[in-house]
């Protein structure tokens, strides 16, 4: 497979100088209107009484450095609001402390005093609650602060802790029980692509936790956001510039109690696979020649092409699996904060190594009678890391240039094999396969963000690149069977066939995707008082360009002939059967059976213009409205399965309103209620009219160019209390219309064959209630201070439409919607011993994994109760200490095939499809902060 030079990029970050300079205290933070958060530009904050201050620069932020460290106090003022003096504010030496202030109308209230110890950074959950509650739209988050005290490697695992999200396959997120298709994931505030070759959805593993600044689940449409989703827009922020100079390490090691220490197998690689980089030990040989050639070589030729192969089918019995490892890095620079030109910078490297091994059985079932029952042994290492870059420019406190980069890897190296029973053929199996997968994010982006004259006009920009790969530079599969009547001592014989290549039977699979996104985005608020009441108008627009390119290739050793074969051969094990003195005449040669429709080149463009109003009325009630185009052109080339060359083209234009109205009944309690119209349009496969195979479901996949987009009607009502700092407590009820959703539909065909294919339903409706709290619980006794509660659950009923298309269940949900989703913990944190647990719970309802049809019933994924446990101790200042326990319950993985439709799993009435248990994992880690 094509390597590429940008998969060194966070190498060369990694050896970039990281600082660690110690300098005094500083205090830094945010300045806003306490009645519309807007962001106060040019405020001055004085610390003791002139000793030093600071002025806030375009986004209501200031910072003091070369702070004695000690308690001091800053006064804060502003024309047209009350002076409002802090005192008690403590800075460390080395530390940053962080006040966040809300200014008040001059004829509010007098001078208050008030008392502010604790830090508040954009990263922590006192900062997010603020966010959340002046939002003009309904969101939902989790910060860096949450983040660490739970076992999550990937940003996949932290959406599972959101209320009213879920993760699927370990990357896919639900919102409010809607699949992958109804999510879109942004970056800094960039948009993300499909990562995938055949569904639309973004594989939330590729990127890890620890980069994480915060991330939020917009729930509901703004005219500003991308119109493309029902579920939520997730927004991931990464680490922003720091307050002060820092250089953080934190190393662990795991041990899971299925896999670690414990026997595994592994196969041939390379030198760099500890880097989840393959470096061309596996791919099809160097001088090989392309598909057609191949097919159009005389036999002797392909003869000798077949033995530049290696026989790489080797599978070792290892004693011992290593525990599993993990090490972050992250370094801060920043300049001195008095000057008119200030730089800052973050670079972080996190990489973890973890190797899995997971046992269980698979089923598969016709409308009949069962077809197979096998038992699965799995071993996987999975590489994860990712490197961050950020570079920043403030320019006279009123301009900013932002100069990001990230890359990340995700590599699964899996060794399977199985054993069982095939009924339908009556036959005895014993087979393999070895798979390496490679998954690569790119992102860099170039922004600004300006402010003008004394209305604080404000001008942002951004353009950047992103490029997504997923490389299958080798994936190979081994076949033995004996037949049901055959003698106990007699031998498995492999299964090579004549004539024509099987991928699944001694074959060979190769597959590139890559994908190449370009945007760019300006918006512009202009703020503008009527009255007394102080409102906006924004406007501003979206380019997004993609450009796709998928190919494979499909091949296998074939008998290279029918009478004369050497039948010994298929007598030998797996690490000899293919030695290069077996490919000869009377032996094995391969074959090649790609065809042109396993490849496609695609690309898209999406043009947006917006305006927004945001304005307030009555001082009480903020009315966020606006209107939304988009226009979408798609187009797609490939061939049908008989060479003919096949063109998709599909362009859209649609008109996108949204409102969200916010009533203040004071400064705790706030009431919500939006309306919107979105829109969720065909993924490039998904519209592909023709039959491809798809080899990880073991199932062809026939995509549809009758697919017609679909729109989404939302109405949201929220009720939210907000009792104290860091505290919560909202119930929302929503409702939802889908006109013409797309569904990935499942059928089992003669002999066994299953097809998925997408289609449009008519309509569907759904209707949910979602709950969330965070409260301390000193109100039960003072000794429960520093103990806090939370919990969020997700209530969704569905009503379907079914009227024109087969089905096996008329009252099931949509296609990856759960019933319900609950995440519920405790947290102690005792400041004084530095001394922090979290207990954690996690559960999604069962949910249709794949649609049946008429005569075979859906297929769910059963409900699992996951469990978590951290605790974490402050070893002096500077270091920290930190257990982790993850899923303590082990629960199994589980499908089933629903055959009395009454959306559970009953032993006795349901197929078991496929049950896999994990174990649960114990992590050590130390970190420490120079």
């Amino acid at each position: 497979m094509k390597r590429n030079s940008y998969h060194f990029l966070s190498i060369f970050m990694l050896l970039l100088p990281l600082f660690a300079l110690a300098q005094k205290g500083t205090i830094s933070g945010k300045i806003i209107d306490a009645k519309t958060a807007e962001e106060l530009i040019g405020c001055t904050v004085r610390l003791d009484a002139g000793a030093g201050g600071a002025l806030t620069d375009y986004e209501g932020n200031f910072t003091i450095a070369n702070v004695v460290p000690g308690t001091h106090q800053i006064a804060v003022s502003y024309t047209g609001y009350t002076e409002k003096v802090i005192s008690d504010v403590i800075v460390k030496n080395g530390e940053a402390t962080t006040v966040n202030i809300a200014m008040e109308d001059a004829a509010a209230s007098l001078i208050s005093e008030v008392v502010i110890t604790a830090t508040a950074r954009r990263s922590s959950m006192s900062a997010l609650t603020i966010l959340q509650k002046n939002s003009p739209i309904i969101a939902d988050g989790i910060s860096a602060e949450v983040i660490k005290r739970t076992p999550d490697r990937t940003t996949g695992d932290v959406i599972r802790r959101v209320s009213g999200a879920s993760i699927q396959d370990n990357k896919f997120a639900i919102i409010r029980g809607l699949n992958d298709r109804y999510n879109i994931a942004l970056l800094n505030g960039a948009l993300l692509s499909s990562t995938e070759p055949d569904r639309k959805a973004f594989s939330f593993d590729l990127f890890p936790s620890s980069m994480l600044d915060n991330l939020l689940v917009m729930k509901t449409a703004s005219a500003d956001l991308p119109g493309e989703f029902a579920g939520g827009a997730i927004i991931l922020n990464t680490k922003d510039i720091p307050e002060q100079n820092y250089l953080q390490v934190n190393a662990g090691a795991g041990y899971n109690t299925v896999s670690t220490f414990k026997a595994y197998q592994s196969a041939q690689g390379g030198g760099t696979d500890f880097l989840g980089l393959d470096d061309g030990a596996r791919g099809v040989p160097a001088g090989y020649p392309s598909s057609t050639e191949f097919q159009q070589s005389s036999k002797a030729e392909k003869l000798e092409y077949s033995r530049q192969f290696a026989n790489d089918w080797a599978i070792m019995d290892k004693s011992s699996a290593a525990p599993n490892s993990n090490l972050q890095l992250a370094a801060g620079l920043v300049s001195a904060p008095d000057r008119k030109v200030q730089f800052g910078s973050t670079l972080a490297f996190s990489y973890s190594n973890n190797n899995r091994l997971q046992t269980g059985e698979r089923n598969d079932f016709d409308t009949e009678r069962q077809l197979f029952n096998f038992q699965d042994n799995q071993f996987k290492n999975n590489v994860l890391w990712g490197s961050l870059a950020n570079v920043a420019m403030k320019i006279n406190n009123r301009h900013k240039i932002n100069l990001q980069g990230t890359y990340s890897t995700n590599t699964d190296n899996i060794i399977s094999s199985r054993e069982g029973s095939d009924f339908e053929q009556e036959r005895f199996v014993r087979a393999t396969a070895i798979e390496y997968t490679e998954n690569h994010l790119l992102t860099t982006r170039l922004s600004g963000e300006h402010s003008f004259g004394l209305n604080n006009i404000k001008l942002n920009w951004g353009g950047g690149y992103n490029r997504t790969s997923r490389d299958v530079p080798a994936l190979r599969r081994m076949f033995y069977s004996k037949n049901f009547d055959a003698e106990a001592d007699d031998p498995y014989r492999a299964y090579v066939p004549y004539g024509s290549a099987d991928p699944f039977r001694s074959g060979r699979f190769y597959s590139d995707l890559s994908e190449n996104v370009y945007n760019g985005n300006v918006d512009l608020t202009i703020p503008f008082v009527l009255g007394a009441e102080k409102h906006s108008v924004k406007v501003g627009g979206l380019y997004q360009g993609k450009d796709r390119d998928f190919n494979a290739r499909v091949m296998g050793y074939i008998r290279a002939r029918v009478a004369g074969f050497d039948n010994s051969l298929l007598l030998l094990p797996q690490d000899q059967i293919f030695a290069p003195e077996n490919i000869r005449d009377n032996g094995f040669i391969m074959d090649e059976i790609t065809n042109l429709s396993d490849a496609y080149i695609a690309n898209s463009d999406l043009s947006a213009a917006y305006i927004l109003f945001d304005n307030t009325v009555f001082e009480k009630l903020r009315i966020n409205w606006g209107l939304r185009v988009e226009h979408f052109n798609q187009h797609l080339e490939s061939s049908d399965y008989s060479g003919n060359p096949l063109e998709v083209d599909n362009d859209l234009t649609t008109w996108l309103p949204s409102a969200n109205l916010t009533y203040r009944l004071n400064d705790k309690h706030q009431l919500r209620l939006s309306g919107s119209k979105t829109v969720s349009r065909p993924e490039f496969r998904e519209v592909a009219p023709f039959a491809f195979y798809d080899f990880y479901l073991n199932a062809g996949v026939v995509g549809s160019p009758e697919l017609t987009p679909g729109e989404i009607y939302n109405v949201d009502l929220r009720y939210e209390i907000y009792p104290g700092q860091n505290e919560l407590f909202s119930v929302s009820l929503f409702y939802k219309k889908f006109n013409n959703p797309i569904e990935f539909t499942f059928s089992s065909l003669g002999a066994g064959t299953r097809t998925f294919n997408f289609q449009n339903i008519p309509s569907a409706n759904n209707y949910g209630v979602e709950l969330e709290l965070r409260k301390h619980l000193g109100f039960i006794a003072a000794g429960l201070q520093d103990l806090t509660f939370f919990t969020n659950a997700a209530f969704i009923r569905s009503k379907l439409d079914l009227s024109n298309v087969s089905s096996f269940d008329s009252d099931r949900a949509l296609q990856g919607q759960s019933p319900y989703l609950v995440n519920t913990g405790l947290t102690y944190n005792h400041a004084n011993w530095g001394l922090s647990t979290t207990l954690v719970y996690n559960i999604i309802g069962d949910r249709v994994a794949y649609v049946g049809t008429t005569g075979y019933a859906d297929v769910y994924e059963r409900h699992r109760n996951l469990l978590d446990f951290q605790i974490a101790k402050r070893l002096g200042e500077r270091g920290e200490v930190k257990l982790t326990w993850g899923d303590i319950l082990r629960p199994d993985f589980m499908y089933y095939q629903d055959n009395n439709a009454n959306h559970k799993f009953d032993a006795d009435v349901d197929n078991v499809m496929q049950r896999l248990n994990f174990g649960s994992t114990i992590t050590l880690g130390f970190g420490y902060r120079f």
